[in-house]
Formats: C-alpha cells, sequence, structure tokens
C-alpha cells in the first residue's frame, strides 16, 4: 500500500475531484498531475453535444445522436447505428458520437486541444481542426473514455469522460 498515493487521492476528493476519476492511478505524478488540474481552476475547454441541426460529413446530426448531454464527466444520450452514409464509409458501421468544443480560455487555440478515445490503448489522441468538433466512433460504451488535453504554458492538462451513459442502437 502506497500512503502517498493513498493522500493524494484523498486531497484529490477534498478538492471536490471524483475519487472514480484517480482510482486507477498508482504513481504520485499522475496523482499530482489530477490535483493541479483541480488547482488551476476553470476549465479552458468545455465539450458540448453537437447541435442535431449541424451536418458532419454529410450526415444531418439528428441521424447520428439524440439527447445527448455532457454533465461533470459523464456523457449520455442515445446513439443511433449508422451502416450508410459518408461516416459509416470512413469507419465502418457502427454508433458515433458528435461533439463540439468551446475554448474559454482566450489564452488558448485549437492547436493546443488534443481529443480522442482511449488514448491509453494506443489509439492516440487528434488535434482539433479550427472548426472544433468532432465524430467519434464508439465501439464499447463501457469500456472506451473521451479524454481531452490541453496544452497551456507548455504543460499538459487532462480531463476524462465517461461514456457508459450512452445507449448505443443496434443494426
Amino acid at each position: 500500500m502506497n500512503t502517498t498515493v493513498d493522500e493524494l487521492k484523498t486531497l484529490y476528493v477534498k478538492l471536490g475531484g471524483n475519487l472514480a476519476d484517480v482510482a486507477k492511478y498508482q504513481t504520485d505524478a499522475e496523482l499530482i498531475d489530477k490535483i493541479e488540474d483541480i488547482i488551476n481552476g476553470a476549465p479552458d475547454v468545455i465539450v458540448l453535444p453537437e447541435d442535431a441541426s449541424v451536418k458532419m460529413f454529410n450526415t444531418d446530426v439528428s441521424d447520428i445522436q439524440t439527447g445527448v448531454s455532457v454533465i461533470n464527466n459523464v456523457i449520455i444520450g442515445s446513439l443511433k447505428y449508422l451502416s450508410t452514409g459518408e461516416i459509416a464509409g470512413y469507419w465502418g458501421a457502427g454508433n458515433f458520437l458528435a461533439l463540439k468544443f468551446v475554448i474559454i480560455n482566450p489564452d488558448i487555440t485549437f492547436s493546443d486541444i488534443k481529443v480522442g478515445l482511449n488514448p491509453s490503448e494506443g489509439s492516440g489522441l487528434v488535434t482539433l481542426d479550427a472548426d472544433l468538433n468532432g465524430v467519434f466512433k464508439i465501439t464499447d460504451k463501457d469500456a472506451q473514455t473521451f479524454r481531452v488535453v490541453v496544452t497551456k504554458n507548455g504543460s499538459e492538462f487532462t480531463k476524462d469522460y465517461v461514456l457508459s451513459g450512452l445507449t448505443v442502437a443496434t443494426e
């Protein structure tokens, strides 16, 4: 048992963090990074569902998802199954999540933000484009997490979002 790690997890919770967000961490450095995220205040980027009327890859977002919301670190709502169209053509049939990102820190630009699913499993993160939105294929809502990494003053700040609140349609 690592007392320092346990104490840092307790501090993280006392500062307003969720224990589930740091339960897997086992080193001081990982926990200190998460504590710094809280201490540094408000997020630099807000994650929102894309507007239903927007077209992404020639598909209306309303044909991709319904009732999607982002509440704290949880993304909820329903994803439709796509087997045709440009999105399914690029990534194969499945469920997709359309998100937009709002930068609230004037010192941050879109090129300072990386987003992605399960980056720890090798799928990696991609830098946002100037349009500040994206479509992501959800293959396992219970195992995948969505991650946003903001680089500010040479340091990276990470926020993970749980996807288990999503309902996914099948064919």
